[in-house]
C-alpha cells in the first residue's frame, strides 16, 4: 500500500507496477520472510535475502513487522537495506587473511623440495639409459609441479599485500599500448585490435587530447596484464578458429572509459559480480585470483569494473570488461594538483 522511493530504486520497479499488490506476487523472495512472519510469535523477523537481477545479484537484509489482532495480521512494514558492498568487504578481508596464511605455510617448504630435487638428479643419475629418461621424467615432474605452486602461492601473497597506489599522471594509452605490444609478441596467433590507444604513443600528445589519469602506472599495468591474459586464454583455450582481442579508449567529458573484449566463449551465466571473488574462476587453469586482484587494484583507483556478455562492438560476442575512470580525477588533473 505504500512503496518509498528508495525501495523502488532499489528494486527497479515503479509506483505502478506495485501498488495494490500482494508483496510475494512482485518479489517472490520475501516469500520466506513473509511466512516467517505470519508464524512468529514475535513482531519483528529478520532475514538476509538475495535477489537475482539479470545478471546481478542484490544482497539484502530485510526486516518485518507484523500487527496482529486476536492472531490475524492487519498489517505489516517491511523495511530493507542493501549490504551487499558490505559483505563484499568482508569476504575479501576474510580472504586476505587466509591468503596471507597460506602464502607464509606453503611457501617456506617450496625451496627445499626444488633444491633436494635438483641435488637428486645431480648425484643419483642412474648409469643406465632407460632408467636415466624415467629418473629425470620424475624429477622435472617434482620441479614443474613445485614452479606451478610457488606462481599460486606468489598470486595469494600479491592478493594478500597489495600495495596503496601512488598516484601520479599517466597517458593511459601509453600504459595499454605497452602491455598489448608484450602479448602481440607472445601470442602471434591472437589478432589484437586496438581502438583509441595510439593517443600519446605514436604522435606527440598534449594533455588536452590525451587519456591522462592518475594512477599507479605498475598496478594498472597490472590489472591490463591479467585482462588481457584472461581474453587470450578464453580464446585460445576454447580452441577459437580465429581468436580477436579488442581493446577501446573513449574519452568524454565525464570519464575514460576501457573496454576489453574478445571473441570467445564468454562468461559463465549467473552472477558476473562473483568472478571478482577470491578462488571463483571459469577458465580451465584459472587460479581464481587475477579478477579479484583487477577488482581490487581498479577499486583503488576510485574506478568501477563491469562484466557482461554479449557483442558490444567489432562483432566480438565473447566476455567484455568495461573499467571506467571517473571525472573527478580528469579534473582534478586540468586544475593542476590532485585532491
Amino acid at each position: 500500500t505504500l512503496p518509498n522511493t528508495a525501495a523502488l530504486l532499489m528494486l527497479g520497479l515503479s509506483l505502478q507496477q506495485v501498488l495494490g499488490r500482494k508483496l510475494i506476487d512482485i518479489i517472490p523472495e520475501f516469500t520466506s520472510l513473509l511466512e516467517a512472519g505470519a508464524l512468529s510469535s514475535h513482531r519483528n523477523k529478520e532475514q538476509n535475502v538475495v535477489l537475482m537481477r539479470g545478471d546481478k545479484s542484490i544482497n539484502l537484509l530485510a526486516r518485518i513487522t507484523t500487527e496482529k489482532v486476536a492472531q490475524r495480521i492487519i498489517g505489516y512494514v517491511v523495511t530493507f537495506e542493501d549490504v551487499s558492498d558490505l559483505l563484499d568487504a568482508q569476504r575479501k578481508a576474510t580472504w586476505s587473511d587466509i591468503a596471507r596464511s597460506m602464502a607464509h605455510e606453503i611457501k617456506n617448504p617450496l625451496t627445499p623440495i626444488q633444491l633436494a630435487a635438483e641435488r637428486l638428479k645431480v648425484k643419483y643419475m642412474p648409469e643406465s639409459a632407460s632408467q636415466r629418461e624415467t629418473f629425470t621424467t620424475y624429477i622435472e615432474t617434482i620441479i614443474r609441479q613445485v614452479d606451478d605452486i610457488g606462481r599460486l602461492v606468489n598470486e595469494f601473497s600479491q592478493f594478500a599485500r597489495m600495495p596503496a597506489p601512488i598516484l601520479e599522471q599517466h597517458d593511459l594509452s601509453s600504459i595499454i599500448h605497452d602491455q598489448i605490444a608484450l602479448f602481440r609478441a607472445g601470442s602471434k596467433d591472437v589478432e589484437f585490435v586496438c581502438k583509441g590507444v595510439e593517443t600519446g604513443v605514436d604522435k606527440k600528445s598534449t594533455l588536452s587530447d590525451a587519456p591522462i589519469i592518475l594512477c599507479d602506472a605498475g598496478l594498472i599495468r597490472q590489472a591490463f596484464t591479467n585482462l588481457l591474459q584472461n581474453a587470450v586464454d578464453s580464446t585460445t583455450e576454447n580452441d577459437v578458429e580465429k581468436p580477436v582481442v579488442q581493446i577501446e579508449v573513449e574519452k568524454t567529458e565525464e570519464a575514460i572509459t576501457v573496454n576489453i573484449s574478445d571473441n570467445g566463449t564468454g562468461f559463465p551465466p549467473g552472477d558476473l559480480n562473483r568472478l571478482t571473488e577470491p578462488y571463483v574462476t571459469y577458465r580451465q587453469k584459472g587460479t581464481g585470483l587475477g579478477l579479484a586482484i583487477v577488482a581490487k587494484i581498479i577499486e583503488g583507483h576510485s574506478a568501477q569494473l563491469i562484466l557482461s556478455n554479449g557483442n558490444h562492438g567489432g562483432g566480438l560476442s565473447g566476455a567484455h570488461v568495461k573499467i571506467i575512470f571517473p571525472k573527478f580525477l580528469l579534473e582534478n588533473i586540468n586544475e593542476g594538483g590532485v585532491a
